[in-house]
């Protein structure tokens, strides 16, 4: 009975966290770039839906506005390394500083509830929770199938290329700018989409709701890649393994965090526990990436 608790909540934080996921694995292992720009535009996501909702905004507005938000917060990034030279880490970095006043600007307040807010997504969680948890799980999943469909056509080419040898791009009549581009505002853009799904459904939006939720979904992201790199003999890419592969180990690592809380472990200690774990694959992981070739 305690394994199957644990198992549907894993499987929940799971479904909530996985567009995120999906963003960094665009930008981490596809691009071959750290941003942590997720964090923010998490935020904005959910922020922009909160306020929309509780002022009786339309939901596909509200969806198109969130999504576009985090869209743009990935183009700013981009600019901002573009125009002033600066390492994308460092740019993603800058940008979570400014983003924390403008999201704050945005919301008005720390926190939002939606507990009052009426609409026909809050309707559906109330009287039909498990109808609302398969729509956003047939969501995740198409999800997944779109973006591994997408890695193997030529605008995905492009990105992985921008990964492996951005120089050879330009030799191509490429514009490496234009693909860093279309990176970032699809990592953002998925990061708002998980805040507001994650917003509607904890009843909430919170400014600091996304803190180390990048270094989280890169370090559950690399538990299943570095699974896999350990069984795994074939040496070309495929997408739909990888990303099966990334969404088992977030689900591996949503277990892990319920069963140490089911568990009693003291919250507090929880981070250093969890980051231990996060160091040991994150390490496997890196020097796997380093040393693996895919053609």
């Amino acid at each position: 009975m305690l394994l199957l608790i644990i198992s549907q909540s894993a499987l929940a934080q799971t479904l909530l966290l996985m567009p995120l996921v999906l963003g960094m694995y665009l930008s981490y292992r596809v691009m071959n770039l750290i941003d942590l720009t997720v964090e923010a535009s998490f935020v904005l996501g959910a922020g922009v839906y909160a306020q929309c909702l509780i002022h009786h905004l339309s939901p596909l507005f509200t969806l198109a506005l969130a999504l576009s938000a985090g869209g743009l917060v990935g183009l700013g990034v981009a600019c901002i390394g573009k125009v002033g030279k600066i390492d994308p880490l460092i740019a993603s970095i800058l940008a979570i500083f400014m983003l924390y006043s403008l999201n704050f600007q945005i919301m008005g307040r720390p926190n939002i509830s939606l507990l009052g807010a009426h609409n026909s997504i809050a309707n559906l969680q109330n009287l039909h929770p498990f109808i609302l948890w398969m729509l956003i799980g047939s969501c995740i999943v198409t999800l997944l199938l779109v973006m591994a469909f997408f890695l193997h056509q030529n605008r995905g080419l492009l990105l992985r290329a921008y990964g492996q040898n951005k120089s050879l791009l330009s030799q191509y009549g490429k514009n490496p700018f234009l693909i860093f581009c279309i990176g970032l505002i699809l990592s953002n853009t998925m990061s708002a989409f998980s805040g507001l799904i994650s917003a509607q459904i904890n009843g909430y939006a919170d400014i600091h709701m996304g803190e180390g939720l990048a270094l989280t979904a890169i370090g559950a992201m690399m538990i299943g890649l570095s699974t896999l790199a350990r069984y795994r003999r074939q040496q070309h890419y495929s997408a739909p393994i990888e990303l099966s592969a990334c969404l088992l180990g977030v689900f591996a690592y949503f277990i892990v965090l319920n069963f140490l809380l089911a568990i009693g472990m003291n919250p507090i200690y929880l981070k250093l526990a969890l980051g231990g774990l996060l160091i040991i694959f994150l390490s496997s992981g890196s020097k796997h990436h380093k040393e693996q070739q895919y053609v």
